[in-house]
């Protein structure tokens, strides 16, 4: 009877444990599904009870600053007649703001004022206060009535407030008519409060009505005509909930005003440490005073973690383990079964079988000794080839350290014949002892075990199956120092036990001198690199000062009576001054991108006021060439978050190139935004001379312009264009240009900015609007003559009394003993420098203010003045304009 298969000995436990895995995981995915809902219940459960928290902790604190309103408006009500400025503030000394009312900005008092009593409440509200200061100020231009803040206490941290027609802004007009017409507490919809700082903050106007009667009113013109104003209280809402939030930081809280339906404002998003689950969210709907907020919360697996909630996947782990488990002893008891009953079978064939197999068995192993004995020796003989004939060292060791192995690399590394150290102790024969104990301890520290400074310190690493690859200093037959980099594996029998070590050394001679050479190069790089810096600056220095004092006399000469002639060598000369100023800046630039010590700064600017004072600086230029300017502005959003300095740098370059190699026709900026509003896309047109193919492929390099011609008759130091890519590339954008010879070219910039909702303004000045200095008191301090004489004349120009002081020490002792409006400051002078000067100053005359005047041109330098306390800086050399202007820029800011 013929035996039965391995295949179908095997078949039916396969079936039969199939069976029991799958009904075993179909049990697990039951308990899955329940499991997993009964999870998002429980989170949904727990999410609900934290937003019912939440909520009610934002009602009870608004609730808290409208008590503050009504006290304050209650505190009116009592003495209506006397409620001035000073009674204000004893109101708010009666108790501890900050403590009674955590989170709140301040309690103020707006007063409503019908627009033909404006000038009478400006004089009255100026009158209460002891230096008179009192202005309105508006966010919008209107002509209805004005709702102004009279009060605002603490006033040191609402002071932008005073003076405030909220009137001027839509949003909070409309909740303050609404509590004057109601009679009821209103908040505002989300606004940017006046104390907020530069970041985006979201706030609100908690607003009760003062009527100059306390009877109830029920009209609503009759509340209007009644009403004197409104105490309020301005809140943040990023400081209210920062008082109030004491639920762990476990789950995402988000904000909107949800007032009018279909234009939800968020005005409140915190996103906790970790990633928020959108798979659960919990909404409520809260109303107060007027205003509808929706709040919304969602988890994180924080949250969730704290719940302690049994995982629906832990649970489906389980069952596929015991699934898989039974499944498997199903098959090995079916399989047992089976396989004893077939051995019973088999044991009787092989009794027969074995007799027979005998004799073919003892001819067969004599066939496989003789191939295997064949195999061994070619292996042996291809091993022998390997070790000798290797590039590098190998030296193997039995598991006691004594050398067995010693190739003919090893031998010309450490000058021994291998006869002379088979059987040696390895240690001793090649290695610094205080090497071997220092790596001892080192190893002792790192595999946390006692590594004894012997042939241990090679093989500690080896033994635990990793290849140890150390520096190591060996020492020659003759004496010498070799460092090497040595490999040290275990060498292994069949069984897997250690039966030797192989080490690997390569030797690193050439490679340390090659290291060596390489940093004596770069420290020699970076010494000349430094030293080219210091003396760009120094030049700088030295060629801006007598520099001064020739542009500032040439400004000074222009304002004289001159005759024709005179007066048109006075404006070359000026614009040859100009001119050399520019080549300096392009040289200083130039050397500042070749040390990499440009950085770029991050500040919110109006891209159409830059283009429009590019515009402005131009026109005459080219109207003097007889070029028709044009700008083509297509932007719907123009305030951008960059470098403006570098920016217009940028176009100040490429603007200026137009109008030199153009001599009829016109030049065009035009400016519109990349796709998807990424940044924005510049192009300067002109219908100049053109460029070849040939020139354009060398146009942005160094010290490069079109041709030598090009050179002699236009000028230029060929920076220019080199600067601006570099400038470009620095803000990681891109330039190119399209142009044919004698048709044009077309300047392509795109610079990769991001649109920012802040708008900036900008403060703008003519040479017509020079403030007049009459009576103004101003300390010069200038070491060189010429450059005093030329500061002196464009002071009396403006009528300034101005003192003069020789160095910074001088200027010291006459600050103090004369005390005054302002000071000059020139940066390098003898005995004393400006920045000391400076800073002895600042700390005992703060209030005089002091501005710089350097020929140091690099923006680390105005950097410096800035932190040091200088409160302006005007560079050499000096602009008569410009000077006067920032004189009265600061001495404007000090009032």
């Amino acid at each position: 009877m013929p035996l039965p298969s391995i295949y179908q000995i095997r078949l039916l436990p396969l079936i039969a444990a199939l069976a029991v895995l799958i009904v075993g995981m179909a049990y697990g995915l039951v308990l899955f599904e329940q499991e997993k809902q009964h999870h998002a219940e429980k989170v949904s459960s727990a999410l609900s009870s934290r937003l019912a928290h939440i909520t009610e902790g934002v009602r009870e604190r608004v609730t808290l600053y409208w008590y503050g309103v009504l006290g304050l408006r209650s505190a009116i009500y009592a003495n209506p007649q006397q409620f001035n400025y000073q009674a204000m503030q004893q109101y708010i000394q009666s108790f501890n703001f900050e403590v009674e009312y955590p989170g709140a900005r301040g309690l103020g008092f707006i007063k409503y004022i019908p627009t033909a009593q404006l000038d009478t409440f400006v004089a009255r509200a100026q009158t209460e206060r002891s230096d008179n200061n009192f202005a309105i100020k508006y966010l919008n231009p209107h002509s209805d009535s004005n709702f102004v803040i009279q009060y605002i206490e603490p006033e040191i941290n609402n002071k932008q407030a005073v003076g405030l027609d909220i009137g001027s802004e839509e949003n909070r007009r409309a909740a303050a008519l609404e509590a004057a017409t109601t009679n009821s507490p209103r908040l505002t919809a989300p606004i940017t409060l006046v104390q907020a700082d530069n970041k985006i903050k979201y706030g609100f106007l908690i607003l009760a009505p003062v009527y100059n009667t306390l009877t109830d009113i029920s009209e609503e013109t009759i509340h209007l005509d009644n009403l004197v104003g409104w105490t309020y209280s301005p809140l943040l809402i990023d400081e209210i909930l920062s008082t109030l939030l004491s639920f762990r930081q476990d789950v995402s809280v988000q904000i909107s005003d949800v007032t009018n339906a279909g234009a939800a404002i968020p005005f409140y998003n915190s996103i906790p440490k970790g990633t928020v689950t959108a798979t659960h969210m919990s909404t409520k709907q809260l109303y107060l005073f007027g205003r509808v907020w929706e709040v919304t919360t969602s988890p994180t697996p924080m949250f969730i973690k704290s719940l302690n909630l049994t995982s629906p996947n832990l649970i489906l782990q389980v069952s596929l383990l015991v699934s898989f488990l039974l499944a498997v002893i199903t098959y090995i008891i079916l399989l047992s079964y089976l396989q004893q009953r077939l051995a019973e079978k088999e044991k009787l064939a092989v009794e027969a079988e074995k007799a027979l197999s005998l004799g073919k068995l003892n001819s067969s192993l004599e066939q496989e000794v003789k191939a295997r004995t064949k195999e061994i020796v070619k292996y042996s003989q291809l091993h022998t080839s390997i070790v000798e004939g290797s590039g590098y060292a190998i030296i193997a060791t039995d598991k006691s350290g004594n050398i067995t192995q010693f190739n003919p690399a090893a031998e010309r590394l450490l000058g021994y014949k291998k006869a002379e150290l088979i059987g040696k102790y390895y240690p001793d024969s090649c290695h610094l002892k205080s090497e071997v104990i220092a790596k001892a301890h080192a190893l002792t520290d790192e595999l946390k075990q006692p590594i004894q400074p012997d042939f241990e310190v090679f093989i500690a690493k080896a033994k635990q199956g990793e290849v140890d690859t150390s520096r190591w200093t060996y020492v020659t037959k003759q004496n010498q120092h070799v460092q090497i980099k040595l490999n040290v594996t275990a060498l292994r029998d069949e069984q897997g036990q250690i039966d030797g070590f192989l080490g690997i050394a390569n030797d690193l001679t050439e490679q340390l001198k090659h290291e060596w050479e390489l940093s004596q190069a770069k420290e020699a790089a970076e010494q000349a690199a430094k030293a080219k810096a210091m003396f760009l600056a120094n030049m700088s220095h030295e060629i801006r000062t007598p520099m001064n004092g020739l542009y500032g006399t040439l400004q000074l000469l222009k304002s004289e009576p001159l005759s024709n002639t005179a007066s048109d060598l006075v404006e070359k000369a000026t614009y040859s001054i100009k001119a050399l100023n520019t080549i300096i800046n392009d040289i200083l630039d130039f050397s500042k991108i070749e040390a990499g010590r440009i950085e770029l700064e991050q500040r919110v600017f109006d891209i159409g006021v830059l283009i429009e004072h590019l515009h402005s600086d131009f026109l005459v230029l080219a109207k003097n060439k007889g070029l028709d300017f044009k700008v083509d502005m297509m932007l719907e959003h123009k305030h951008w978050l960059g470098d403006e300095v570098r920016t217009r740098q940028i176009l100040l370059n490429l603007l200026s190139n137009s109008i030199k190699f153009t001599e009829s026709g016109h030049i065009k900026i035009q400016v519109t935004t990349l796709e998807n509003e990424t940044g924005l896309l510049i192009k300067v047109i002109d219908t100049g001379i053109g460029m070849s193919d040939t020139t354009i492929q060398k146009l942005f390099s160094r010290f490069e312009q079109a041709d030598k011609s090009t050179t002699r008759k236009f000028g230029g130091t060929g920076l220019g264009l080199s600067i601006t890519r570099s400038l470009v590339e620095l803000m990681a954008g891109k330039i190119s240009v399209e142009s044919k010879l004698g048709h044009g070219s077309v300047f392509t910039v795109e610079l990769p900015l991001q649109r920012s909702t802040q708008i900036t303004t900008s403060s703008t000045h003519t040479e017509d609007s020079a403030p007049d200095l009459s009576g103004v008191a101003i300390l010069l301090a200038e070491d060189n003559p010429i450059n005093q004489m030329v500061v002196r004349s464009m002071i009396n120009k403006s009528n300034g009394d101005i003192t003069l002081a020789n160095n910074g020490k001088e200027a010291i002792e006459l600050a103090t003993k004369h005390s005054p409006d302002l000071i000059l400051m020139d940066i390098q002078m003898p005995e004393m420098d400006g920045v000391d000067a400076c800073k002895y100053l600042k700390q005992h005359h703060p209030q005089i203010p002091i501005i710089a005047l350097t020929a140091n041109a690099f923006a680390e330098d105005k950097a410096l003045y800035e932190r040091v306390g200088f409160d302006g800086y005007v560079a050499k050399p000096i602009d008569q304009n410009e000077l006067i202007n920032v004189i009265g820029t600061v001495l404007n800011s000090r009032k």
